[in-house]
C-alpha cells in the first residue's frame, strides 16, 4: 500500500499516461483504502518521465530524483505492449500496482499493473506483471494473462485462458474459453477468438491470420 503522501513518477506522457494520472489524482479515489491504500493520496506529487517531450522530466532527472528520495513509486503509463517493454529498463524506485475502485477484482494482480474503472477479474485469474486491463475488460476465471499484455476496453477473456507476454487484445475482442494465445500476438478490434494463436499472429477476424 502507498502511504499517505508519496512521490509518484509515471514513465510515458502521451494518452494514456495522462489518464493514469487523473485516475491516481481523482479526490474521491482516495477514500477507498482497501483499493488504493491511502486516503490522501491528493496531496501527493505526481510527474511524467518521457526523454522526447521537453515539457516533463527526462530519464536522467527522473534518475537524480530517486536517489534522492527515501521513498518514492515508478509506474509504466503506456499502453501498447512493446512501449512497455522497452520502458522496464528504465523504471526506478518502489514498483506499484493501481486498481481503480470501480473495478472488481478477486484474482491475483502482479506489480506495475493498471486495472481500468469497470475491468472485472475473475477468482482465480492471474495476472502478470505490467498488465493493462482496460475500461469495462473481463478476465475469466483461472486465467493467466502474461506479463506486459494490453486487454483493451470491452475486450473479454473468457475463463482458463492462457495469454503469452505482451499479447495486445483490442477493444470488443472476446476470446473463447480454454484458448491458449503465444507472446507477442495482436488480437484486432472485434475479433472472435475460438482457435488457439501462435506467438506473433496476427487475429483481424475470427481466426484469420495475417503472417
Amino acid at each position: 500500500m502507498l502511504p499517505t503522501k508519496a512521490t509518484i513518477f509515471i514513465l510515458g506522457s502521451g494518452g494514456f499516461a495522462h489518464e493514469l494520472h487523473d485516475y491516481i489524482a481523482e479526490p474521491w479515489t482516495h477514500a477507498n483504502k482497501s483499493r488504493f491504500g491511502s486516503s490522501n493520496l491528493i496531496k501527493s506529487e505526481i510527474y511524467f518521465v518521457d526523454d522526447s517531450n521537453p515539457d516533463v522530466l527526462n530519464t536522467k532527472e527522473y534518475y537524480n530524483r530517486v536517489a534522492k528520495l527515501t521513498e518514492c513509486y515508478s509506474i509504466l503509463g503506456a499502453g501498447r505492449c512493446d512501449f512497455k517493454m522497452e520502458m522496464i529498463k528504465d523504471i526506478k524506485g518502489s514498483i506499484f500496482s493501481f486498481i481503480h475502485p470501480r473495478s472488481h477484482n478477486l484474482g491475483e494482480v502482479g506489480k506495475g499493473c493498471v486495472i481500468a474503472p469497470g475491468a472485472v477479474i475473475a477468482p482465480r485469474a492471474t495476472i502478470g506483471e505490467h498488465v493493462l486491463c482496460n475500461y469495462n475488460s473481463t478476465i475469466g476465471h483461472d486465467s493467466i494473462i502474461g506479463d506486459f499484455s494490453t486487454i483493451c476496453p470491452n475486450a473479454s477473456v473468457a475463463g482458463d485462458c492462457t495469454l503469452g507476454k505482451g499479447v495486445y487484445v483490442g477493444s470488443n475482442a472476446c476470446i473463447r474459453e480454454k484458448i491458449t494465445i503465444g507472446d507477442g500476438a495482436t488480437i484486432g478490434m472485434g475479433a472472435v477468438v475460438t482457435k488457439d494463436v501462435p506467438p506473433g499472429a496476427v487475429i483481424i477476424n475470427v481466426n484469420e491470420r495475417l503472417k
